[in-house]
């Protein structure tokens, strides 16, 4: 063979492999097309087949939040954050995910993926959505929002799956993990839709007490520009205390799975 032509199958060559190394590198449902959450259509595949197990110890954790706190159930057509956390060793130095969410007994999409990041992409497979990596994240976590199906669907079954690499190119000396999450349908009827003139706000001069009615949800403190300064879950009294910021005007927020409610408030000095 012509040495030409053997440098130049040989470069060909070389060029493939970093295309497949750095298109696997953009998500499995964009270059496989394949569901790898470990979830019953991958048929408990994830991605460890081609990530071997073991390497900087990954474990996965899978969250469906409202309002910051962690839910396991769903009112029908309520939005919700998904978060993925990869959480590995400190040696490893990119992360990846995928995850799906599926209901009833042919596996079928449950609800529907929004607003997903920088570096977050949401991708159809077989008529499913997932939401995976683009590229190598040197992040750990990866969230989005999820709308819930509606009515009726029933438990919605939520898959996810991660990597954690060494970031050389190659699925050599990475490791995989997965984890998943039931969320169960909620008819709301015993959810507070919030109300700011069910929130009893007083102040001692160094913190900010509230009371509410029912233990649901979060309570947040938020500058008037935007900004947040507190966040706390409703503990089971009912009963808020917050730490006192700077004097001025601030904008309390009390969250459930029914919505949000925003109440302007004065801090005087303290």
């Amino acid at each position: 063979m012509p040495r030409n032509l053997t440098l130049v199958l040989s470069f060909l060559a070389i060029l493939s492999g970093t295309l497949i190394f750095s298109g696997s590198s953009g998500g499995v449902a964009l270059v496989q097309k394949l569901d790898r959450t470990g979830s019953p259509l991958s048929n408990n595949f994830y991605c460890s087949a081609c990530h071997l197990a073991g390497q900087f110890n990954p474990q996965v954790h899978l969250e469906v939040l409202s309002g910051g706190v962690p839910v396991t159930t769903y009112v029908p057509g309520q939005t919700y954050t998904v978060r993925v956390v990869v959480d590995a060793s400190p040696n490893a130095s990119v992360f990846g995910f995928q995850t799906v969410a599926l209901s009833g007994p042919d596996h079928v999409q449950a609800g529907n993926f929004q607003n997903p990041p920088t570096g977050v992409a949401i991708r159809t497979v077989n008529n499913r959505s997932y939401a995976e990596h683009q590229f190598p994240s040197l992040k750990d976590t990866f969230q989005l929002s999820w709308v819930a199906p509606p009515a009726n669907t029933g438990q919605v079954r939520l898959y996810a799956a991660g990597i954690a690499a060494n970031g050389n190119g190659s699925d050599s000396g990475d490791g995989a993990s997965r984890d998943s999450l039931f969320l169960q349908e909620d008819d709301a009827s015993d959810v507070l839709v919030p109300s700011a003139a069910s929130m009893s706000v007083m102040f001692d001069g160094s913190n900010l007490l509230v009371q509410l009615p029912v233990p649901q949800g979060a309570l947040e403190l938020w500058t008037l520009g935007g900004q947040p300064v507190q966040h706390r879950p409703v503990p089971a009294s009912g009963f808020v205390q917050l730490t006192a910021p700077n004097p001025g005007l601030y904008l309390l927020s009390w969250l459930t799975e029914k919505g949000r409610t925003n109440q302007k408030i004065f801090l005087p000095g303290h």
